[in-house]
């Protein structure tokens, strides 16, 4: 059995597998008789009622016809068009329904009604049929619901396309699965690797409306699709085709378009085009003030396919193609820019609603409801800024700055107020300086680029000090304090910045400013030297935030107390105030935080010896990291992973990979969580050891102490325990093992205190500890004995700058006299459990892909694996290393 009368189709079908299950589970339901697929004309109502009917024959033994109704018109008997379908002969003289009510009574069959839209009222008849053939269901596609008792409505969008245009693969998606596919009709040699950002750019302009995607397409014969997207944005001219056996309707978007909006009445054309305006949807009360639209409107347009609304949040929306074609017939209009002005008063009215939730009370809300609306309040801010709008702008600058940071938005924050400042730099001095001031807090805070590393910025923030002080408006005054501050801890000017946060701090206090209060405690806190004197600043500003609602503020100053409390070995305050942090960040979507949370919990985890924990939460602070975009943060993550994969020994060569792809990565870098180049670097380190090229090591190691010092760690007890440690491993590398004992029983003397970012964990390597056994037993106890002795005498103070010579010196020092005559021995005891897992492997004669698949590693990393078997073996082929096993009893 087929779908009988129906057009040829000439395609395969893709995607909309969710739909054509919903769609399913509605049709078979028995008290359904009639659904109607409706859909903005080109987004593939006919289609799917195929599909649908194509697949469900099986609940339909007496067939599934299709009858078109595009060529009827009003005077055109339905039921006529239906029995043609029917192929069902009617005699002269009799009622047309009667006749087919009679012949379909006991018939079980689908009638698919295609575009009945224009026939809207003659579909009555549906109703009296049903009645009358109880077995028939009727699938009607159209742009308008037919508004029938019976009627169930299927509301159909575009097919499914990617979330951005960052070059993603397009294949789990429907709208690239089509634009491909056509696009290969029209160029067989198109190529997907080359154009998949443009083209998931196109079908995101698209919104996926398959139409439009095959007439965009049908472009890439002479246009390449980054040139085809840039067309779409400028205007729906491009979407059109020359191809002569496509139905006038369907020959361009224009088309389609222009045949619904001539259905629409004067009324509601004019509601339609400004509505245009609105960004990212809008809320029935927003379309009531900009657009002057009733709810009868509203759902007039809903119904004819022309907006749809979300169930879910009840706003409105317009499809991208409509809003431009609306667009147009705005322009034409003359009323834009009225219009403009009252849309974008009435955003910057809600912007300044919502500041005073996010300080006070309703935080959570408040962004929420800046979420929903941000594309409408930067379309407004555009405006405002062009028109140079000064009352517009004012209003907006507190909530966005804070907005910006909570959602973790500093990319948009920084150009909307570089935006306001550039534009009124030569015009007003108040809102140029409050731009630029919220500027640098986004630039700081989203750690964006080094500019805050340079003089001019801290003399910028310094010239905003004194205009607002001169002008006498301490709330502004305050603020720019604040910025300085900031920027003048990045500057190792602690004492300035001290300065600089406790007048901002003193002014919010006299103006009973809670949340700025709470903020600058938190900032005073984190520039304390003194953790004694840091803990109170912490709490009083947490008790502040717990009783005006300020939850992201409490959640990052929780965080700063369960480090405290780590510092200070109270485990179990620390391990709630960190759960407490990580609750709020969870519920109230902070991801910036919340990666943040992850990564300080992956170290604690790991300082404990909770390396699966660690491991994990490592993992989703690099997921979370991927999302946010930020340099720093994903910097951080990649460093932070890849070293705790070398630590415990997971994965050397992934580890290696992630190292190294942090360090390509140029960020600012915040000194208060770790340096994600320090990580990067001393995992470099480890993994060249462990892979026995000493050259590599002592490279990295020189970096290492160029970083240090480029940070200003001169303190020898900041600087000393991460030399001690990978200098005393370099040391025995390169055959220097009474040094190296030495230097690591130095290690040994210093007070193991779990603040050191060093011994907390550094100590804890499974290599280190393999190397020292290897040292001794290479000296023999009596030596090793003395070496060690002599190192628990020797000072930090006298041995750092040895450590820090190391690279020069070790180039330059033979070996230990014992050692001169030969390398260090091939050591077989030291293989890891992985790598001795691989071994068995290749002995069985497993080649490398082999051995890839079994262990489900990749086949660099295999390669790698081999490489440290071959140097701890002491051998340099696969045929040297099964016979050095054997002889060693490693492998059967």
């Amino acid at each position: 059995m087929v779908v009988r009368h129906t057009p040829v189709l000439t395609s395969p079908f893709v995607g909309r597998q969710s739909e054509l299950v919903e769609i399913a589970q509605i049709l078979t339901q028995p008290a359904t008789r009639l659904i109607t697929l409706v859909g903005a004309g080109g987004v593939g109502k006919t289609r799917l009622a195929l599909e649908t009917a194509a697949a469900q024959l099986e609940h339909f033994p007496d067939g599934a016809y299709f009858v078109p109704l595009q060529a009827l018109c009003p005077t055109d008997s339905v039921m006529l068009a239906v029995g043609e379908a029917l192929r069902f002969q009617f005699f002269a003289g009799g009622d047309p329904i009667d006749q087919l009510s009679e012949y379909l009574h006991t018939k079980t069959l689908l009638l698919i009604l295609d575009n009945a839209e224009h026939l809207l009222d003659e579909l009555a008849v549906i109703s009296d049929l049903l009645a009358r053939a109880p077995h028939i269901k009727v699938l009607v596609t159209s742009r308008e619901r037919l508004n029938l008792v019976e009627e169930w409505v299927y509301e159909v969008g575009g097919l499914t396309f990617p979330p951005g245009d960052d070059g993603v693969s397009g294949d789990d998606y429907g709208a690239v699965q089509l634009f491909v596919q056509n696009a290969r009709r029209v160029q067989p040699a198109f190529s997907v690797t080359d154009e998949q950002a443009a083209i998931n750019r196109i079908c995101a302009l698209v919104q996926g409306m398959p139409l439009a995607l095959e007439l965009a397409s049908a472009w890439t014969r002479v246009l390449s699709c980054a040139e085809i997207a840039t067309e779409i944005e400028r205007g729906l001219d491009i979407l059109q085709t020359s191809a002569r056996n496509v139905p006038e309707r369907h020959r361009s978007m224009r088309a389609v378009l222009d045949q619904s909006w001539e259905r629409l009445t004067a009324g509601e054309q004019a509601v339609l085009r400004k509505l245009a305006l609105f960004r990212g949807g809008f809320t029935r009360e927003a379309a009531a003030m900009i657009a002057d639209a009733s709810l009868h409107a509203l759902s007039a347009l809903v119904d004819k396919s022309w907006l749809y609304r979300s169930a879910a949040t009840g706003r409105y929306d317009l499809h991208e193609l409509v809003r431009q074609f609306a667009a147009e017939r705005l322009a034409d209009s003359g009323e834009t820019e009225t219009l403009s002005r009252t849309y974008a008063t009435f955003y910057a009215e809600l912007v300044a609603r919502c500041e005073a939730g996010i300080k006070r009370g309703g935080q959570s809300a408040a962004l929420a409801e800046l979420e929903r609306d941000f594309e409408n309040i930067r379309a407004a801010w555009a405006w405002a800024v062009a028109q140079r709008a000064i009352s517009v702008l004012h209003p907006m600058l507190e909530a966005i700055n804070f907005f910006c940071d909570m959602r973790a938005r500093f990319h948009e924050g920084e150009a909307l107020f570089r935006a306001a400042a550039d534009q009124f730099a030569a015009l007003d001095l108040v809102l140029f300086y409050r731009a630029r001031a919220r500027r640098t807090r986004m630039i700081m805070l989203g750690l964006l680029d080094d500019s805050y590393l340079s003089a001019p910025v801290v003399q910028e923030m310094e010239e905003a000090v004194r205009f607002f002080r001169d002008h006498n408006d301490p709330r502004e005054l305050s603020f720019a304090l604040y910025m300085l501050g900031m920027v003048q801890s990045e500057h190792c000017a602690s004492p300035k910045a001290t300065a600089a946060f406790r007048e901002s701090y003193d002014i919010a206090s006299e103006l009973n400013d809670q949340f700025y209060s709470a903020e600058l405690l938190t900032w005073l806190a984190v520039i304390e030297e003194s953790l004694s004197s840091a803990l109170p600043l912490h709490q009083q500003a947490v008790a502040i935030q717990r009783e005006i609602g300020d939850v992201n503020g409490l959640a990052w100053n929780l965080l700063h107390l369960s480090r405290i409390a780590f510092w200070e070995r109270r485990s179990s305050a620390a391990e709630a105030y960190a759960a407490e942090a990580e609750a709020i960040q969870r519920e109230r979507g902070d991801l910036k935080g919340l990666a943040w949370s992850m990564l300080i919990g992956s170290e604690r985890a790991f300082q404990q010896g909770r390396f699966a924990e660690a491991q994990s939460r490592a993992v989703e602070a690099e997921r979370i990291a991927d999302r946010l975009a930020l340099p720093s943060n994903t910097q951080a993550t990649l460093a932070w992973s890849g070293l705790l994969q070398i630590v415990t020994e997971t994965d050397y060569a992934e580890g290696e990979r992630r190292c190294r792809q942090a360090l390509a990565i140029h960020a600012p870098q915040d000194w208060g969580i770790g340096d994600a180049r320090l990580h990067a670097t001393i995992g470099l380190i480890l993994a060249a050891h462990h892979a026995g090229d000493q050259a590599a090591a002592r490279d990295h190691y020189k970096t290492l102490v160029e970083l240090l010092d480029a940070l200003g760690v001169y303190v020898t007890m900041e600087r000393f325990p991460a030399l001690a440690v990978l200098g005393g491993l370099l040391l025995a590398g390169a055959g220097h093992d009474e040094r190296a004992a030495e230097v690591l029983a130095a290690l040994h003397r210093l007070p193991r205190v779990q603040d050191d970012w060093v011994l907390s964990w550094l100590g804890q390597i499974r290599l280190l500890e393999r190397t020292q056994t290897e040292i001794a037993a290479r000296l023999g106890a009596d030596r090793f004995a003395d070496a060690w002795e002599r190192g628990l005498h020797l000072s930090p103070d006298a041995l750092l700058p040895d450590l820090c010579a190391l690279p020069t010196t070790l180039q330059s020092e033979p070996l230990d006299s014992a050692l001169a005559e030969s390398a260090p021995p091939p050591n077989p005891d030291a293989l890891t459990d992985r790598e001795r897992e691989v071994l068995g492997l290749l002995a069985d004669g497993l080649s490398n892909r082999e051995i890839a698949a079994r262990l489900v590693l990749a086949l660099g990393t295999v390669k790698w694996y081999i490489s440290v078997i071959y140097s701890k073996l002491g051998v340099t082929r696969r045929t040297q290393a099964i016979a050095r096993a054997r002889e060693l009893k490693l492998v059967a």
